[in-house]
């Protein structure tokens, strides 16, 4: 499922916004801002920025729009499921004192396996009858841009798209796969993103019925 608010009103995205203490801008005094990939497939790099943007995850699925049930919250308050060891996970960090701020985070969900699928197969299996996603595709999932400034906002989720598209060219990890909502199909059209839609608009049930 796929995140996006640049369509809509936002009134107050702080209660949305994880902190973490983090060196990450250490050798980067002049960045405002730092993106980077936090977890690959069976290995975590930053295990507290991780921690934070699973809390993110738990707040805008759970909190916000009520996409998952409030049994989906762990322990140390995150959001997770058996995707998230297969999936290269990105994290955008905005710089504060004392601590920085998780404003944004998506992962890509890699097909290595021919005996797992994707969840879009899964959602949409009359877009794979004939074929497949095929081992070495991937899903952009768990897209997430949270910010008070609006255009700020447009930017994170725009930078989350780049990010993921480049690993996807440079590692050949294609084609990429993901479920996405109207508006953000028109994101995509409006900066220029070359897509194709495979199946008709419907409802998920898994997602409350978005």
């Amino acid at each position: 499922m796929s995140l996006s608010d640049t369509h809509k009103s936002i009134l107050n995205s702080e209660p949305f916004i994880p902190e973490v203490v983090t060196d990450v801008f250490r050798d980067q005094n002049p960045a405002a801002y730092w993106i980077g990939i936090v977890a690959m497939p069976e290995s975590v790099i930053e295990p507290e920025i991780f921690t934070a943007a699973r809390i993110q995850r738990a707040r805008v699925y759970i909190d916000k729009y009520k996409y998952l049930p409030k049994s989906a919250r762990q322990a140390d308050g995150g959001e997770s499921d058996s995707d998230d060891s297969r999936s290269v996970h990105f994290v955008v960090i905005e710089k504060n004192e004392p601590a920085s701020k998780v404003v944004g985070t998506s992962r890509l969900i890699t097909k290595d396996n021919g005996d797992k699928p994707l969840p879009i197969e899964h959602f949409f299996p009359e877009a794979f009858i004939k074929n497949d996603a095929g081992v070495g595709s991937a899903e952009a999932s768990r897209f997430i841009a949270q910010h008070p400034n609006k255009l700020t906002q447009h930017t994170i989720s725009l930078s989350l798209i780049r990010a993921m598209a480049s690993l996807a060219y440079s590692t050949e990890r294609q084609p990429v796969f993901a479920i996405i909502e109207p508006h953000l199909a028109r994101l995509f059209n409006n900066v220029g993103l070359p897509f194709e839609q495979i199946a008709e608009t419907k409802k998920i049930k898994t997602y409350d019925d978005t």
